[in-house]
């Protein structure tokens, strides 16, 4: 089973100002104003390669136990597209992009779930797909950027 794999390097669980301002920054603030806050608390930012491995390693659990188990229709679904989209299936892989992005190039929560899901191949695409890495105090220049990009593309396995 999954050990404790996915938990950040900040224990896995983020803050009251963190969630807020990682949910600010992925919903319109009318759409944010809609949202009861508690709904976000303990919560934790998996990729499509995590959730596939959490939830394959769930069903398989629950099919030694009890073999004709079968996940319901919602965790069927889930589990089918995060395998689809996973863009890496080992979870060392995994466990690794994760590490790198968060310790490495200290990365938030929200865009090591984006980066990881969707590898984009260059500093420009990462920033137009994650606006909060436009930072220019964190990344100045496309180097570091482009750094961590090649970094994990070599875990991509899909």
């Amino acid at each position: 089973l999954v050990t404790g794999a996915f938990a950040s390097a900040r224990g896995g669980r983020l803050g009251d100002m963190e969630i807020e301002e990682h949910v600010s920054q992925v919903l319109p603030p009318d759409e944010l104003a809609k949202v009861d806050p508690s709904v976000w608390e303990g919560a934790n930012v998996l990729t499509n390669s995590e959730a596939s491995l959490l939830l394959t390693n769930y069903i398989q659990a629950k099919r030694e136990k009890d073999p004709a188990f079968e996940p319901n229709s919602v965790m069927a679904r889930t589990h089918e597209y995060a395998t689809k989209f996973s863009t890496v299936v080992n979870e060392e892989n995994t466990r690794q992009i994760r590490t790198i992005l968060l310790q490495d190039y200290h990365m938030q929560l929200h865009e090591v779930g984006i980066i990881a899901n969707l590898m984009p191949e260059t500093a420009e695409e990462a920033r137009t797909l994650v606006p909060s890495l436009k930072d220019p105090v964190r990344y100045p220049d496309d180097v570091v950027l482009e750094q961590a990009l090649a970094e994990i593309a070599r875990f991509r396995e899909r």
